[in-house]
């Protein structure tokens, strides 16, 4: 036996790929946070023409100059309206395999072994995974119903200890779809700038938000890094392309880290993503199709919350995302939590959602729902069905 490090020895799928991968052929997903978007096709017509020369070099370590430069021009320009950092500069923008690398890497620049990382509980299973990766020990804050699911400045710093070396932020926020109110935001981020801690801040869905605008750690300080990508904007899952950004000047461990991890993102990715940022700017061929993303987003949620809404069941204000996080404590049979729910829903309903316990403590007895495909009456009707309620 390969002896792998003992403090992994609990690795394996995350729950969400658990009930997905244990789910029937041809079950209902309403899982994975897959949008089912098309790839615009100018995106696809660069990735074409950058095949078509016959070549694949190594792009920069940090990533292609003219890509670098465009995330800092959309940074810049959405500032003038939206929460975002005004201190995009491409100079501080290293592009990576996805967001979750850029994650990574992240808390690998940032923290020693046995220093803490802040995560949110609910939260997104990767921060702590990560964190585990790198060496750190994982303490959660509290995200808690009455509240929203939303971080607060007191319960922040009710967890920070000496020790406490970064801290994540998400928002929107998965699996809540909640969104950090920007008054909260301010103080938390002024709070961890006098504790001396930095934040990360997760924004891979901040063209999906229906509350307001995004607005992010980056407005308020630049004592962090913001972590983003294209795979939900435009659709590009698969081709794994997404960015980490710090102030100018402050790149060059992060962009060393990457280095070792993969030495650079794929360069037909990077050439999609220079049309699909194009296209965010509302530029180019494919100019303003976010809009249309959008519209079709913003009206299946309304569709999903007034399908949840009809079974009487109540779920996380779902400001941002596309996601519901449905509260199912009072319909759960006896002996049954939402792991046990969710395996059967996939069993005997056909349709996938995924458990609260997937995202930490603080999600047990909620499911997550994704209405990344269309049929969300059907899926929020499967799952009242398993539940109880409704039609049966």
């Amino acid at each position: 036996m390969i002896p792998f490090r003992r403090s992994l020895a609990d690795f394996g799928p995350s729950l969400i790929r658990a009930v997905f991968d244990a789910a029937p052929p041809g079950a209902l997903n309403m899982g994975l946070g897959m949008p089912d978007i098309e790839v615009p096709a100018s995106v696809r017509a660069a990735a074409r023409a950058e095949l078509e020369t016959g070549r694949a070099p190594y792009s920069p370590n940090a990533g292609r100059a003219a890509l670098r430069e465009r995330i800092a021009a959309m940074y810049q320009a959405w500032s003038a309206t939206e929460g975002v950092a005004t201190w995009a500069s491409a100079e501080g923008v290293i592009v990576t395999v996805g967001a979750e690398e850029a994650l990574y890497v992240a808390l690998a620049s940032l923290c020693e072994p046995g220093e803490t990382i802040l995560v949110p509980d609910p939260g997104f299973p990767a921060y702590a995974m990560i964190a585990r990766c790198v060496g750190a020990r994982v303490k959660t804050y509290a995200l808690r119903p009455e509240e929203g699911f939303r971080p607060t400045a007191a319960a922040l710093l009710e967890a920070l200890t000496p020790d406490t070396r970064a801290v994540v932020l998400g928002s929107p926020a998965n699996p809540t779809g909640a969104m950090i109110d920007p008054q909260e935001l301010e103080l938390i981020t002024l709070a961890l700038a006098s504790a001396g801690v930095p934040w990360v801040s997760d924004e891979i869905y901040d063209r999906y938000t229906w509350s307001g605008p995004i607005v992010s750690p980056g407005r308020f300080s630049d004592q962090g890094i913001v972590v983003s990508g294209l795979s939900k904007s435009a659709g590009v899952m698969g081709w794994r392309l997404g960015w980490l950004m710090v102030p100018a000047g402050q790149a060059r461990i992060p962009t060393a880290v990457h280095q070792s991890v993969c030495s650079c993102a794929s360069t037909l990715s990077q050439a999609g993503a220079v049309a699909a940022i194009d296209a965010l700017m509302w530029q180019g061929q494919d100019a303003g199709f976010i809009d249309g993303v959008r519209a079709l987003f913003r009206e299946r949620r309304r569709r999903a919350l007034d399908a949840v809404e009809g079974l009487g069941l109540s779920c996380a204000p779902a400001d941002g995302a596309f996601y519901l996080f449905v509260d199912v404590r009072p319909h759960l049979k006896e002996g049954e939590d939402d792991v046990a729910l969710c395996r059967r829903l996939a069993s005997e309903e056909g349709v996938i959602v995924v458990p609260g316990q997937a995202f930490g403590e603080g999600g047990r007895g909620w499911v997550r729902l994704a209405y990344t495909c269309d049929a969300v009456e059907e899926g929020v009707a499967r799952l009242g069905r398993g539940l109880g309620l409704g039609a049966q």
